[in-house]
């Protein structure tokens, strides 16, 4: 080999292990945490596979007979490869054996998806514990544990999800988590396995939507605008909301963002909540625009006055959001517009381009000088926050992280 020549620089990167990935939400539905970490992973070359398990029973009777899908299928989205359940495994919390069964089929079915790049050493990465008892068959080398939520403050949480959730702690390689605040909720025992994987923001799609025109849905609402963009469910403070929207009648509330579910569950099966939400979209100054897609959200952010985070923080009722870092947090403040919110803990950090506002006058007194540009910070320095904290250097640290794990015995 000549002189000065780099034995390594022709050498191929070393193959990365598969990454299995398991939540309940569908993978096409409103992006969230999941779908920007495992897309970036995806197009960083990690092989990607995300899966909502098999098909329950209570999902084939909902389709009904002649809208469930029968046959396997897998769809290529994003640089992840998405199978599409098949309901004849259907599962069932009363069905213990069936239930083992199904699982089997479908990690091997899994495992089928994509060829094995390192043979045993295969990824596991969950977002929610009741996938847990899949692990049994999926076998993966390495367990990842990203606690999302503050599960045990979730409506309807039971003694099954509380079992899977200790067990999968202890299973766990890794357990990231997105917030600090959520260290709380871990067994003191496993806590050393903790990492901080905070949600960022897809900066450079917000950016790209200050250059384009007011969809004309929103358009077609008045000035000030008070924006909340994100999933609307039983977190977001909607009497709080309703009162607002009655003493400042000028004041024009634009919700963007899907209720998941259905009917009455769209909002964890909570009829007072469904309720407060019906008698709000009453009101004249109350606009909903439905679900858009995760590019389209941003031309509505930068179109709004005001962009707000309203959620019930009181731990007396039931908020479990106190424990957050919201996915919006850092999309907002890529727009640059002033941004009001419930005071969370992980969001104080940010107290010098934002402003926490609590009560009803609390809030209408931090609206009112939002509205007037009397706000903490100013609209470079949002940005130059939300920057910090892309969704491309929150990856980096992950697939650091697992990298690591991967070269472990």
């Amino acid at each position: 080999m000549p002189a000065g020549v780099d034995a390594t620089a022709d050498a191929p990167a070393p193959m990365k292990p598969r990454l299995f990935a398991f939540d309940s939400n569908s993978w096409f539905s409103n992006w969230m945490n999941r779908q920007h970490i495992l897309s970036r992973l995806g197009a960083r070359g990690w092989p990607v596979v995300y899966s909502s398990g098999p098909m329950s029973v209570s999902e084939v009777r909902a389709l009904g007979l002649r809208q469930c899908p029968w046959r396997w299928r897998t769809r290529v989205d994003h640089h992840v490869t998405v199978p599409l359940a098949s309901g004849l495994l259907a599962t069932s919390t009363s069905w213990s054996r069936w239930n083992a069964l199904a699982y089997g089929i479908h990690a091997h079915r899994l495992r089928a998806v994509l060829p094995a790049s390192r043979p045993g050493h295969d990824i596991a990465m969950v977002f929610n514990p009741d996938y847990f008892p899949q692990l049994a068959s999926l076998k993966p080398r390495h367990v990842v544990f990203h606690v999302r939520d503050a599960y045990r403050e979730l409506p309807g949480w039971n003694s099954r999800n509380e079992a899977h959730f200790l067990a999968l702690q202890q299973r766990a390689d890794l357990i990231t988590l997105s917030s600090q605040k959520l260290l709380d909720e871990l067994q003191t025992d496993v806590q050393f396995k903790a990492r901080v994987l905070l949600n960022g923001a897809d900066v450079d799609n917000v950016a790209l939507c200050m250059n384009d025109p007011c969809p004309a849905d929103l358009a077609a609402i008045g000035h000030p605008r008070l924006g909340y963009v994100g999933v609307i469910s039983q977190k977001v403070d909607l009497e709080l909301i309703g009162a607002l929207a009655r003493r400042q009648t000028t004041w024009q509330w634009v919700f963007v963002g899907p209720i998941p579910g259905g009917d009455t569950e769209r909002m964890g099966g909570s009829h007072a909540a469904y309720a407060a939400w019906t008698h709000l979209l009453a009101l004249p100054n109350v606009h909903w625009l439905g679900a858009k897609s995760h590019t389209e959200v941003g031309r509505y952010m930068v179109h709004m006055d005001v962009n707000t985070m309203p959620y019930v923080v009181d731990q007396r009722a039931g908020g479990w959001a106190r424990f957050a870092y919201p996915l919006k947090l850092h999309e907002y403040l890529a727009a640059g517009l002033p941004v009001v919110s419930a005071d969370m803990v992980d969001v104080q950090r940010h107290s010098d381009v934002l402003e926490f506002a609590e009560g009803i006058d609390g809030w209408e007194a931090a609206l009112a000088r939002a509205v007037a540009g009397d706000t903490p910070g100013n609209a470079a320095a949002r940005r130059a926050v939300a920057k910090l904290n892309s969704w491309d250097s929150r990856v980096d640290d992950l697939e650091s992280w697992l990298l690591t794990l991967a070269e472990r015995p």
